[in-house]
């Protein structure tokens, strides 16, 4: 099967018109009842005609693409047996297209086809214009078309994409909005309660200092004292360390 950008072309490319109002379908959605193409050709789904399609035939959209891939697939095998240099998949995509609108016995005699064999692959390209006309006449569709079909034709395999990306935004979950209230409350609890602790702590210390008749600022000397001496304990032990080379 052809490439997406080949699917595309064609299902712009051969839309249907609504049976009643006339008017073109939407891209991508196939014609389900038969339609007269303007030239007293009834068609059917993406531009597909044959004997048993006529006034009043009717297929149901699965069969419409499934009959679609059929003929694609068809013209596919048509066009990859008539090339005698193997295409890329655009190559292969547009030339796909334009036999599929020309008809394959059309196309294996066109100047499209020799040029690409030849591997004139600019040459190539400027033969799609040469399938402009309709009964002599120039059709602005069909102008649209061959150059869609060209600038595909031309166009690397390996060209790069850009690409847009986008950061989603998250949906707001009020439930998520309870949960952290209810850590951060909880939290709190926790922190207050600890400081309670504490608090009770100390007081019991000094009641106790208090019962045995000791003045609470000599204790607090001794404490002031005793956290002297550590942190000079301390920077003796290290500077011994550094002096022996562990650190």
């Amino acid at each position: 099967m052809i490439n997406a950008a080949g699917i595309a072309l064609l299902k712009e490319f051969e839309r249907g018109r609504d049976v009643k109002t006339g008017k073109l379908l939407p891209i991508g959605k196939p014609a389900t009842d038969a339609y007269d193409d303007g030239g007293g050709v009834w068609t059917i789904s993406w531009g597909l005609t044959g004997p048993d399609i006529k006034k009043g035939t009717v297929w149901t959209p699965k069969k419409c693409e499934a009959e679609f891939t059929k003929r694609v697939e068809r013209t596919e095998a048509a066009v990859r047996a008539a090339c005698t240099r193997e295409p890329n998949e655009n190559q292969l995509a547009a030339m796909v297209c334009l036999a599929f609108n020309i008809g394959v016995s059309a196309f294996k005699g066109s100047t499209v086809l020799r040029l690409h064999n030849a591997g004139k692959w600019a040459e190539a390209a400027n033969a799609f214009s040469m399938w402009k006309k309709d009964n002599g006449k120039v059709l602005a569709g069909l102008v649209q078309r061959r150059s869609k079909e060209a600038a595909l034709y031309i166009t690397p395999d390996d060209e790069a994409t850009e690409l847009s990306v986008r950061t989603v935004p998250q949906a707001d979950d009020p439930a998520s909005h309870k949960i952290n209230l209810t850590t951060v409350a909880t939290g709190a609890s926790v922190a207050v309660g600890a400081a309670q602790q504490t608090v009770a702590n100390i007081s019991s210390v000094w009641d106790t200092i208090n019962a045995w008749g000791i003045d609470p600022r000599i204790v607090m000397l001794a404490l002031g004292a005793a956290g002297v001496l550590a942190f000079g304990w301390f920077v003796w032990d290290y500077y011994q360390r550094r002096k022996a080379g562990d650190r």
